[in-house]
């Protein structure tokens, strides 16, 4: 079924970002090197010829970050939403379809969404999975205590924590070698061989922008719950050098208002570039309005009005 792929939230007077985050060293270049408005944009062969793909078995191709796509149906699709990119428009931002319909959890998964952690974690720098299956512990509530989603960890999977189990909804392991991101997730309606959380080693250093890795977490569980990029309206020719991307807010829908603090908007396209990755309120009642509140909110509301 075709799909558009292109990440968004929403940007209006700014900096612009890059990646499902840049989850990608901001200092380095991007994965896909986008031509500048000014320039002519590449073929598609050339286009093709310099895209990148990671070194994994999903075998996705990265754009922009954080982004991936799926084989060469999905990067030409992306290719080819560059012609119609210089569009502006706000808000927490949903992928939609082909036939129009948001990209979420069906209400049967929604709270199971189960995740190992890889043990591999550990085999170059000690306590890193302790780290990390903290920070996601953390990330994994910031959805759940307020949004009617659940991200539950089975430690008894980390010893088989790859795309081949079944038993959990994803795995999160490290990034393949050579991988500049600090991480990349998938969408919703992904297949379940596809649906892994790779995790950089930046991502447990990084302070750029205010970045720490609880936040980068919130920020890749908010692309698996299937919200994209928040700065990805703003017109290409009008992006800092930094934010020059070439996402598009082809396949996406608005939400609610654009929010410059949003946990999906990238650090170095804000004004001030900073911010670090935290849902504002915002956030929270555009996952609401798509997902329903956290049942312990919706019980503690009746309660009351009782």
């Amino acid at each position: 079924m075709k799909r558009h792929l292109t990440v968004g939230l929403v940007i209006a007077l700014c900096a612009c970002s890059s990646g499902m985050e840049q989850e990608q060293d901001p200092a380095s270049a991007e994965v896909t090197a986008p031509p500048d408005a000014q320039q002519a944009v590449p073929t598609w062969e050339q286009f093709l010829a310099s895209a990148h793909r990671e070194a994994s078995s999903r075998g996705v191709y990265v754009v922009d970050g954080d982004i991936p796509l799926r084989g060469e149906s999905e990067l030409r699709e992306y290719y080819e939403s560059f012609h119609g990119a210089h569009q502006r428009g706000q808000a927490l931002t949903v992928g939609v379809n082909n036939l129009g319909a948001d990209v979420l959890w069906p209400q049967n998964a929604r709270f199971e969404l189960t995740y190992c952690v890889s043990n591999a974690f550990d085999t170059t720098t000690a306590a890193r999975k302790a780290t990390l299956v903290a920070a996601l512990d953390a990330a994994a509530h910031s959805w759940n205590n307020r949004v009617a989603v659940r991200f539950i960890y089975v430690p008894s999977e980390d010893a088989n924590c790859d795309a081949n189990n079944a038993n959990v909804v994803f795995d999160v392991r490290p990034a393949p070698t050579g991988e500049r991101y600090f991480g990349n997730a998938f969408f919703p309606d992904w297949a379940r061989a596809d649906r892994t959380l790779f995790v950089g080693p930046d991502a447990f250093t990084t302070t750029a922008g205010g970045r720490d890795l609880e936040g980068i977490l919130r920020h890749e569980l908010g692309h698996a719950l299937g919200f994209r990029h928040e700065h990805i309206h703003i017109a290409l020719g009008s992006r800092p050098a930094i934010c020059n991307s070439t996402e598009t807010n082809t396949g996406t829908r608005l939400v609610n208002s654009y929010d410059v603090n949003s946990v999906m908007h990238y650090p170095q396209c804000r004004p001030m570039d900073t911010g670090g990755y935290r849902q504002t309120e915002l956030d929270y009642n555009g996952a609401i309005g798509l997902y329903g509140l956290a049942p312990a909110l919706t019980m503690a509301a009746t309660s009351i009005q009782l």
